[in-house]
């Protein structure tokens, strides 16, 4: 006669679920699958029993047999298991159909979720050869989403991968400022323009259909390479990597010097900066498609149709890449394989990158400033406005602050009430940064040349703080990084600090 345990129990006891987990860390495959086989049928009725053992599950993700990550990725997903979260991406990638497919069920039940709470009693389950829960140690706890840039940096258009404008542990200047230094770029219109990108020591903005990295301490010129013929290409930085879009291509660049270390294709150009999140680029073309790729070598994960255009860089959290394409519409991805959650149609057009913050999206189009639920579209409250919207928001502290037209509006996260409104002389047509307690906003005049102001509000009531003007150009968005305000007017790049 077989061993009690050779085969499935139609009704396993939950006693036995401490030897279960011992024998996933057995040598032989088939002792392992049929572990983990009676533990998933333990889980659909005794979960928290099973949870004890979570540490071990999460282990068998990367079990040399398939049969036995497929069933470690379904009861990651039935334990609710959101810290095992980038294990299963990397299997959604697996060789093995089965594994593959069971991953990306695992993911959509994640979605959500909340974890099972282990059984009271005893410890958690380990199998003899160890390996604590990240649940028993807080620093080894994956965090959701995208971890905030450091303190010094602007290392993306909007701060970070959700485009939140919001840089929570940065300084800028608070007391008036002076141009510490000014880098001469060739004529351009600084309306609506995007800011530099700022990571380890070096400002990177476009001239002339090039990339140049500067020093951030004097401006001094540090490398330059092509950058396919953007002027405004602002090129997220990440880990030493710089991701600059080009004509029908993604390039990975060295930030110390500019040399080249891939080059991914895309179908279509990429005309806005791409977004880079736990290890993959997202970018959005001019023929409307989006694109996921492997931020080390390049490699397409997946391809998605957005519908029309999308021209700045998507937002994303971590399960939803959001984009919104040039008719309007807001789109959400999934992060794991590109397929559609939900779309909204706002009923404007719209060049403006959406922003994601605390589970809500905020979306601006022309006439309109939208907040919608990030895991299914659902709409929280929406802003009209006939003066028009002219930039992305940031999103800080429950309020969203917005440029229309002559103004700064200051609006309550959770309903869109006005909270305060700051009045421009020119036009606020770039997007927001929130520093420190601080609101920074360029504006220009209606024409080019013309003159502009570069303002820093309290972020709680809107009082001007300082501000910086010139007779001779306007100015588009801000970057704030340690201690100084990097902005684009027509004549060049300007470096503001605290003044004496």
């Amino acid at each position: 006669m077989p061993p009690e345990d050779s085969d499935p129990d139609p009704d396993p006891d939950p006693s036995r679920a401490p030897a279960l987990v011992e024998r996933l860390a057995a040598p032989e495959p088939s002792v392992r699958r049929d572990a983990i086989e009676r533990l998933a049928s333990l889980a659909e009725t005794h979960p928290a029993r099973v949870a004890r053992g979570a540490s071990a599950i999460r282990d068998r993700l990367d079990d040399p047999d398939p049969a036995v990550r497929a069933i470690a990725c379904r009861l990651v997903g039935t334990l609710g298991l959101v810290d095992a979260e980038s294990r299963l991406r990397e299997r959604r990638l697996d060789d093995d159909p089965a594994v593959s497919e069971a991953a990306r069920d695992a993911l959509d039940r994640l979605d959500g979720a909340e974890p099972v709470v282990p059984a009271d009693g005893t410890e958690p389950i380990t199998p003899e050869d160890g390996g604590r829960s990240a649940r028993d140690d807080p620093a080894a706890t994956r965090t959701a989403g995208t971890a905030s840039p450091a303190a010094d940096a602007w290392p993306a258009v909007r701060f970070d991968a959700s485009n939140t404008g919001h840089a929570p542990s940065g300084t800028g200047p608070t007391a008036s400022v002076a141009g510490r230094w000014l880098v001469s770029l060739s004529d351009r219109n600084p309306k609506g323009h995007t800011p530099p990108t700022v990571a380890d020591g070096r400002v990177y903005v476009g001239d002339d259909g090039e990339l140049v990295a500067l020093s951030a301490a004097d401006g001094s010129v540090r490398w330059t390479t092509d950058a396919g013929g953007h002027d405004d290409p602002a090129p997220p930085v990440t880990d030493g990597t710089v991701y600059v879009p080009d004509a029908e291509s993604l390039r990975a660049l060295d930030a110390a010097d500019g040399d080249e270390r891939w080059v991914g294709r895309t179908p279509g150009d990429v005309r806005g900066p791409p977004a880079v999140a736990d290890g993959v680029v997202y970018a959005g073309t001019d023929e409307g498609t989006v694109v996921a790729l492997s931020a080390a070598d390049g490699t397409e994960y997946w391809r998605a149709d957005a519908g029309t255009a999308v021209y700045g860089p998507p937002a994303v959290t971590e399960r939803r890449v959001l984009v919104v394409a040039e008719q309007g519409t807001v789109v959400a991805l999934d992060t794991a394989d590109g397929s559609e959650r939900w779309r909204f149609e706002t009923d404007h057009r719209s060049s403006f990158s959406p922003t994601v913050h605390d589970g809500t999206v905020y979306a601006s189009s022309m006439g309109a400033v939208h907040a919608l639920s990030a895991t299914d579209g659902r709409e929280s409250w929406t802003v009209t406005t006939e003066r028009g919207v002219t930039g992305e928001p940031a999103v800080a502290d429950g309020r969203v602050y917005v440029g229309m037209r002559e103004r700064l509006c200051a609006l309550d996260a959770t309903d869109g009430s006005e909270r305060w409104v700051f009045g421009i002389e020119h036009l606020a047509h770039a997007a927001p940064a929130v520093v420190g307690g601080t609101v920074y906003v360029g504006a220009a005049g209606a024409m080019h040349p013309t003159f502009g102001s570069v303002h820093a509000l309290d972020a709680a009531d809107g009082t001007e703080r300082w501000r910086f003007e010139s007779e001779e150009t306007g100015f588009g968005a801000p970057a704030v990084a340690g201690g100084c305000v990097y902005v684009i007017g027509g004549d060049g790049l300007y470096a503001l600090a605290a003044s004496g």
